[in-house]
């Protein structure tokens, strides 16, 4: 026991963890000086069965532990690597889909726009001509123009119309 506890004395936990094959020749040299005085050849020593503290092996458990977890974390960091760069791309074709419908939308509502405004100046422009070739051809001044269209609209109309005129009511008929 004596040389046990000599050979112990040189190491602490930690040392005897990570030398413990020097910790058991060592042991092995203490012993064979040991049993010299009885006349004992020892040829071999297996040092097993040792008892650390409690606090040291729950420490050395955490940290085998956390080495596992190391490991873990990083052969898991190339796959969560790629699950995040193909998020990243589902997300930027998805911002490019809906780029490239909004530009497509928008130009469609342009064109739409501009085919209605091109409308509406075709028919103000056949209309303008219409008027003017009636001038022309019926020989009216701008006034008795005016109040053929007046008397158009009335009579075209499907609801009532009410006028508000002064006493008496005229319409001039330049024709």
């Amino acid at each position: 026991r004596a040389a046990v506890h000599d050979t112990c004395a040189h190491f602490n936990t930690t040392a005897f963890q990570s030398m413990r094959g020097y910790f058991q020749v060592k042991l092995l040299e203490e012993m064979k000086e040991s049993f010299t005085p009885f006349h004992a050849i020892l040829r071999d020593l297996q040092v097993n069965n040792v008892r650390r503290p409690n606090d040291f092996e729950a420490a050395v458990k955490d940290k085998e532990a956390a080495k596992e977890n190391i490991k873990i974390a990083e052969n898991e960091r190339p796959k969560l690597l790629t699950q995040a760069r193909t998020e990243y791309e589902k997300a930027e074709k998805q911002a490019q889909i809906i780029q490239e419908r909004a530009l497509t939308d928008s130009n469609i509502i342009k064109r739409q726009a501009e085919a209605e405004a091109q409308a509406v100046r075709t028919r103000y422009r056949t209309e303008t001509d219409t008027y003017f070739e009636l001038k022309d051809k019926m020989k009216l001044s701008v006034a008795s123009l005016l109040n053929y269209m007046a008397i158009r609209v009335i009579g075209t109309s499907k609801n009532d119309v009410y006028i508000n005129l002064k006493s008496p009511a005229q319409l001039k008929y330049d024709l």
